[in-house]
């Protein structure tokens, strides 16, 4: 059905019921975006549409022009961040119907499984139900997209990593039915959905990786190849990479001195990297070639990679993903192995820095007409004190991804702003600006730089002084200053408020009273004027001649 033929169904008063693949909406909400999922996934429907802005009953609610572009921009928003793969929608076009505006949303499936915010969904009668795991896998395989995973695989199986798999499995779900000790490994792949697949082959068969130790020189020690990545995945591969990377020492606790050994990385960030090695490796080169470098102080895990990778390499906070194993990324999904809407990097990042350690490095390596994507986490701590910082922040953000966020604007204090964007996508770079309005952030953002506030200074360093120091009062001269001629309708004036929240100042009666003394000393040097008690103006723009 396309768009005129459903307009015209609308004008006769067609309702919900008596259109197979439509649905009605009298407002948009995120949580209906499973309805997109829902229409995508049954085969029956050669294209579908949510129409908002009309009643259950066909009845137009009679919405003006703002409203729809506010919801025709909500709803591409969403469909950014929630629907896997976005072009499921085909289109979103604004019309007119009677009296009312209406936004049309065009559904068709892609040849894959359509999901929104991590869950598939399929119709039943008119409902939309979030779809089984087994279900889940029966679709994809049922639908020809261009899945490298689910091609056909004819080589053989390690039975013992797909009874490790199974159990797994079994650990996480009930939906499979899995008897793993009286189940033969070729049944457990077929209730699995990936027997003779090549997801079959890369977990359980003779896809190969390589394993490299280095010694402390940065020597090759040895290099094994082996097959079967789920090896990789277990939770044995991650106890010995810990093993090797481990330093022992002692704590005193009460007189008593005792054995302690630390945990290098954090469990989840090192799953995470290698989840991802294995989910998103490109096999049609060189059979993915993944390799996991293994030093004292870092560990590096490298794979091929589709170029359109590299769009992807500093964005530490972003939900997008792309994936070429959808298959794979599905029967992952099934015992809590990866995660595939786009939070994997995210979860790297803050892990590493909620542990204390340094940040992660991403990189990519162009070899023509593909990539090579590397990912690499360091064991010694790095950022401790930022660590301690985060727990303070926490306390003012209870929004968790605002809470992050702020965090990692303290860690990138040094950067220039236009650097730190290219680490966020659209939705990110919203919620830094929201951080950045926040009178508790720890930065302040002027042009294309970060400034620390000063009580974050102060927590970074340890150094609690009463008095600014000589380069304190040069940054906070030129702050201020540009902030109160080039803030609209200001004209070189300040508030002392607005000031203390600038420096980052609390409302303390010795903090007012630092801020006092300064602009005072500023009004001395006939660089500021009081206006009234609170209020203050520059003389002038900055100069740094004048400072």
């Amino acid at each position: 059905m396309d768009i005129e033929e459903l307009k015209r169904h609308l004008s006769a008063g067609k309702i919900e019921a008596h259109l197979r693949g439509v649905d009605f909406k009298r407002s948009w909400q995120q949580a209906h975006g499973k309805d997109i999922s829902a229409i995508a996934n049954d085969e029956s429907i050669t294209t579908g549409w949510i129409v908002v802005g009309v009643d259950d009953n066909g009845i137009v609610a009679g919405h003006d022009v703002d409203w729809l572009k506010k919801t025709e921009h909500m709803v591409s928003s969403h469909i950014r961040q929630y629907l896997e793969p976005s072009w499921a929608v085909k289109s979103i076009v604004g019309e007119q119907i009677g009296t009312g505006q209406c936004l049309f949303i065009e559904i068709a499936n892609p040849q894959d499984v359509v999901k929104w915010n991590g869950k598939a969904f399929q119709l039943i009668g008119t409902t939309s139900t979030e779809m089984k795991e087994h279900e889940v896998l029966a679709l994809s395989l049922r639908l020809p997209g261009a899945d490298f995973s689910k091609a056909k695989y004819s080589g053989g199986y390690d039975a013992s990593l797909i009874t490790a798999f199974a159990q797994k499995v079994i650990a996480s779900t009930e939906d499979f039915q899995i008897d793993a000790n009286a189940m033969s490994p070729n049944e457990i792949m077929r209730k699995l959905n990936v027997f003779e697949t090549n997801t079959g082959g890369i977990l359980f068969g003779d896809f190969p990786y390589r394993i490299v130790h280095f010694d402390e020189n940065g020597d090759i020690l040895d290099q094994k190849n082996h097959k079967g990545l789920y090896n990789i995945l277990s939770d044995a591969f991650i106890d010995d990479l810990q093993s090797r990377a481990r330093k022992k020492g002692t704590s005193v606790h009460e007189g008593t001195i005792s054995a302690q050994e630390e945990m290098p990385y954090p469990v989840k960030a090192l799953r995470e990297i290698l989840a991802n090695a294995v989910a998103h490796a490109l096999y049609q080169k060189n059979n993915g070639d993944v390799v996991v470098e293994i030093r004292q102080s870092r560990i590096t895990v490298r794979n091929n990679c589709t170029k359109e990778a590299k769009a992807f390499l500093e964005k530490w906070f972003s939900r997008i993903n792309k994936s070429t194993n959808k298959h794979l990324m599905n029967t992952l999904r099934v015992p809590k192995i990866t995660d595939e809407q786009g939070t994997g990097k995210i979860r790297i990042f803050r892990l590493m820095l909620e542990a204390g350690k340094r940040e992660p490095i991403a990189s990519f390596e162009d070899l023509g007409d593909y990539g090579r994507w590397s990912i690499t986490l360091y064991n010694e701590e790095g950022n401790t004190v930022v660590k301690n910082i985060s727990q303070e922040i926490r306390n003012y953000f209870p929004d968790v991804d605002q809470w992050r966020m702020a965090t990692a604007l303290l860690l990138w204090r040094d950067y220039d702003w236009s650097k730190i964007e290219s680490f966020l996508d659209d939705d990110y770079k919203y919620v830094a600006q929201e951080v950045l309005k926040n009178s508790h952030s720890p930065v302040w953002r002027y042009d294309n730089s970060l400034y620390t506030k000063r009580w974050a200074q102060i927590r970074l360093t340890g150094k609690v002084t009463k008095e600014f120091s000589e380069g304190e009062k040069q940054v906070w001269y030129k702050l201020l200053n540009r902030y109160s001629f080039e803030s609209s309708g200001h004209d070189g004036h300040i508030t002392s408020e607005k000031a203390r929240d600038i420096i980052g100042l609390s409302n303390s009666g010795s903090e007012m009273t630092q801020l006092a003394r300064l602009f005072s000393e500023w009004r001395n040097r006939a660089l500021m004027e009081m206006i009234k008690k609170g209020h203050w103006k520059f003389t002038s723009r900055y100069s740094s001649d004048k400072t």
